[in-house]
């Protein structure tokens, strides 16, 4: 493990998984981490050997671990083990060594749809600001509960998974923040299995120390950050923004099986409701990014829109964003307590961007105010009229719905040279000449502050991958695993023909975000200790 590991629970440096032998049922919870681990970045015995549960995206990386959560034995009691952890340890550890972790993979999320944490927003945020070195830390979290304030947000990056053979996932939930979508079911895209670590009070048979059954959202997050790993070790000077242009500039939906579901935006961008731009073409990411231009200061303007009923319109007029990149809207609405609402966005282009579908509201209120994400209109020019729509699926179309107040927050690129009195904000020069202003609380800043510089490490490319238990319905546990991956030499890709064939192009993307397929020897080893 690497010097960076801490347990933020007992604050002391034994971060390893809670061990109960006579209750396997507690095992999804206390092996999540090594699973999660070990898909982004699972090491080889040999040069060309895997371990025995099989190589992660990113082989050459180690492992440190940051533990935010603990599985509790006084709720054995109870229908099924649990865990508890709280805000601050996980605030704490996603600001660890903000300039020494360079990616943060979080197989967690939030239960309820359209909840936020003010906390951890503003630890992401400073993060994106400051984190390595000015580039900015890279946060990657699993799309859903719709809505949530982790990913309805310009500061992180959305993950959705698919099935096999890329079919939607056995729960789809329409989601708008999904920038990319990882096969979850398997190592390859026809694969029903995923071979993943343990730990070792886990192991019921001394020849078999892998789970088998290991799969969904914590899976395709944790290999889209070895992904991720694999484009930083290739150019580390990438900022968490230019990363995000590469993921969408290099996805690709050629060869699944809802291909034919995706649409075509105003700019020529293929997206999906629910599996953003496709999966990432590895391939094409490393191309992109090694004689990567820099892009554009990243630009804001927000605009109020008219509000009538269940709708909102608009005219936007900038002469300075000619180029999105993400839209944000933030609204009010009213609707009745239980009713199962959605809401659709249509940009100039005339490009519809579900942004949720057939979510049930709280039973709780019959107010909600919130900000939501789309990236569907990415590359479109943003002027001429913009439409927001809030509906429910059931009973009278519209009467139940009315929004009270809505605004567009347009995110984009452009000349930078437009009147003054199209008045945008700057957000970043690409992540590194921006400044922020009043970015987070003073507990957030005490925190920020009080996990630099603790101890001597060497300065190398670090991924961080946040993983917890998204595969049940509560937050259960949350373990902060940080991943040190070392500089390699990369080999030039050969010069070839790039008109290449979709068939092929999927082929080598398999290929290479699996790193080696997995290579079970016959007689598997024990496992020896792991997270």
């Amino acid at each position: 493990m690497h010097a960076l590991s801490y347990n933020f629970v007992g604050k002391n440096t034994n971060y390893g998984p809670e061990n109960y032998p006579t209750r396997q049922d507690s095992t999804n919870l206390t092996t999540h981490g090594n699973a999660c681990a070990g898909l982004a970045a699972g090491s080889r015995n040999t040069s060309i050997d895997c371990q025995p549960c099989g190589c992660g995206v990113a082989p050459d990386a180690s492992i440190a671990v940051l533990k935010v959560g603990t599985v509790l034995e006084k709720t054995f009691s109870t229908t099924r083990p649990q865990s508890e952890m709280n805000t601050e340890s996980l605030c704490t550890a996603l600001a660890h060594r903000g300039d020494d972790i360079h990616i943060y993979s979080n197989s967690w999320n939030f239960e309820q749809q359209f909840h936020n944490d003010s906390c951890l927003h503003d630890v992401i945020k400073k993060r994106y600001y400051t984190g390595r070195n000015g580039k900015g830390s890279i946060y990657v979290f699993p799309a859903d509960p719709p809505g949530n304030g982790l990913v309805n947000n310009i500061y992180t990056i959305a993950v959705g998974d698919m099935g096999v053979g890329g079919t939607l996932p056995d729960n789809p939930q329409v989601n708008s923040a999904v920038i990319v979508s990882m096969f979850a079911s398997g190592r390859k895209i026809n694969d029903t299995r995923l071979l993943t670590e343990t730990h070792t009070g886990c192991i019921r048979n001394r020849f078999s120390p892998c789970q088998r059954n290991f799969r969904g959202q914590s899976a395709a997050n944790a290999m889209v950050a070895g992904v991720i790993a694999l484009l930083l070790q290739n150019n580390p000077n990438l900022t968490t923004r230019e990363v995000k242009h590469v993921l969408v500039e290099s996805a690709s939906h050629i060869g699944i099986e809802q291909a034919s579901a995706f649409k075509m935006n105003g700019a020529g961008k293929y997206y999906h409701k629910v599996l953003g731009f496709g999966y990432p073409n590895v391939k094409k990411m490393i191309m992109l990014s090694q004689n990567f231009t820099a892009l554009r200061p990243l630009l804001s303007k927000q605009f109020k829109l008219d509000v009538a009923g269940n709708t909102a319109t608009g005219v936007i007029l900038s002469e300075n964003i000619n180029k999105v990149e993400q839209v944000e809207f933030i609204l009010t609405f009213d609707f009745e307590r239980n009713d199962n609402v959605s809401m659709e966005a249509t940009s100039p282009d005339l490009t519809s961007s579900m942004l949720f579908e057939n979510v049930i509201m709280p039973a709780d209120k019959n107010t909600m105010k919130t900000k939501l994400i789309t990236n569907h209109f990415w590359g479109e020019d943003p002027t001429g009229n913009w439409t927001l729509r809030v509906f429910s699926q059931h009973g009278t179309l519209y009467a139940t719905i009315k929004v009270k107040e809505a605004h567009v927050l347009i995110y984009g690129t452009g000349n930078n040279t437009g009147s003054t009195t199209d008045a945008v904000h700057y957000i970043d020069g690409g992540n590194t000449s921006g400044t922020v202003d009043n970015v987070g609380s003073q507990h957030v800043n005490h925190i920020l502050n009080a996990t630099e510089n603790k101890t001597d490490v060497n300065r190398n490319i670090i991924i961080g991958v946040v993983v917890s238990v998204i595969v049940i319905i509560i937050i259960i546990i949350i373990i902060v695993i940080v991943l040190k991956v070392r500089y390699i030499r990369y080999e030039r890709l050969q010069k070839g023909n790039t008109a290449e064939k979709s068939e092929e192009e999927l082929k080598t993307t398999q290929k290479m975000i699996l790193s080696s397929s997995i290579l079970v020897s016959k007689q598997l080893k024990d496992t020896e200790s792991s997270l």
